[in-house]
């Protein structure tokens, strides 16, 4: 549902006898993160949204908002051009030398044998980006055996800043699923995004959040599935 289509969702969910309405994060959101409204669908911004809610309420129905909880979009102000450093991690390992900007080999002390090597799908540690200071790197390859490091990378993935970076720098690999990097639920990001949503319903008057994919938090550990 959208500004320009409110009118019709209305009318089909009223004659289907439905009772709620859901918006679609892709619609209502410009990005998963920092959940700013989407102008596209709606040009009127939060005003717009708050108004379409207004039609649903005067048709006797409900309505609410769709988002993937905790998930945080790689093209999101969260994550680029300056990633968020409370982003959540799930492995590390120091830089063995210093790099230029244009390295695309980036050498470890430690084997990065805890990292990712392969495609996972679902629940399985997965992702192939880093972050040093604030670049994001994305690594195509590593190598187990001294010397160890991360191979091919594509460096200032994701619309980051390329940048030297020297010896000591911790390598830390970005927690991700469904290519979506994850919020740290041990820091204040996570009061930050519940604010934004609190603030979207709040503001509108909606009736209710559908948090999808909470279980990809089992990432961070059993507590926050």
């Amino acid at each position: 549902m959208t500004e320009q289509n409110a009118d019709e969702v209305i009318r089909i969910a009223k004659e289907l006898n439905f009772g709620y309405i859901l918006i679609f994060v892709g619609y209502w959101s410009k990005s998963k993160g920092s959940y700013e409204i989407d102008t596209r669908h709606y040009p009127n911004g939060m005003q717009g949204l708050k108004e379409v809610a207004e039609k649903v309420h005067a048709a006797g129905l409900k309505v609410g908002i769709h988002c993937l909880n905790g998930f945080i979009y790689k093209r999101d102000p969260l994550a680029t051009p300056i990633p968020d450093r409370r982003m959540a991690t799930d492995g590390q390992v120091t830089l063995a030398a210093d790099i230029t900007a244009n390295d695309n080999f980036i050498p470890t002390v430690e084997s990065p044998s805890d990292f990712p090597s392969d495609i996972a799908y679902g629940l399985e540690r997965q992702g192939f980006d880093v972050r040093i200071d604030d670049e994001i790197i994305s690594y195509r390859d590593l190598t187990t055996e001294t010397p160890y490091g991360l191979l091919r990378c594509v460096r200032g993935a994701h619309r980051t800043r390329k940048a030297p970076h020297k010896k000591g720098a911790t390598v830390w690999h970005l927690t991700q699923r469904n290519n979506h990097y994850l919020v740290d639920c041990d820091t204040d990001l996570a009061h930050q995004v519940a604010a934004r949503y609190a603030e979207v319903i709040n503001t509108c008057k909606l009736d209710m959040i559908y948090f999808d994919g909470g279980f990809s938090n089992r990432a961070l550990g059993e507590e926050y599935q």
